[in-house]
C-alpha cells in the first residue's frame, strides 16, 4: 500500500490541482497488480536507495512465504534466512519495513530529517 501511495503522490504532485474523481481513478489504477508490480513502478518513478529496494523485495519474499505457508510444506517460511515465526526475524522485518517507509515519506514529503 505504501508503494502505491508513494507513486500516486508523485503523480499527483506532477499533475497539479485535479478533481477528486481523477485522484480516485489514479489510485484505483495504481492499486491493480501484485506487490512486484507496485515495486517495479515505484523503482521507475521514485528513486529508492539500494537498501530500500532490497528490503522491499525481501519483505515480499517473506510475505509470500508466510502467506503461502502450509504445515505439509517442507520448509518453514523465512525472511532474510530467518524463521519468520521467531522474535528475531519479526523484529528484523519490522525494522526494515520502518526504514523503507521512512525513506518513502522523506522522499515524497520532502520535509524533516526523516
Amino acid at each position: 500500500m505504501g508503494l502505491v501511495l508513494a507513486v500516486a503522490t508523485k503523480r499527483l504532485q506532477k499533475a497539479g490541482p485535479i478533481a477528486s474523481d481523477e485522484i480516485i481513478a489514479i489510485v484505483r489504477e495504481l492499486s491493480k497488480g501484485t506487490f512486484a508490480c507496485h515495486l517495479k513502478r515505484a523503482i521507475q518513478e521514485i528513486p529508492l536507495s539500494g537498501d530500500a529496494e532490497r528490503i522491499a523485495r525481501d519483505i515480499n519474499t517473506g510475505r509470500n512465504a508466510f502467506v503461502h505457508y502450509a504445515p505439509n510444506r517442507p520448509a518453514i517460511p523465512t525472511y532474510r534466512g530467518k524463521d519468520v515465526t521467531t522474535d528475531e526475524a519479526l523484529h528484523m522485518c519490522l525494522n526494515d519495513v520502518l526504514q523503507t517507509i521512512l525513506e518513502l515519506v522523506k522522499k515524497e514529503g520532502g520535509k524533516g530529517d526523516g
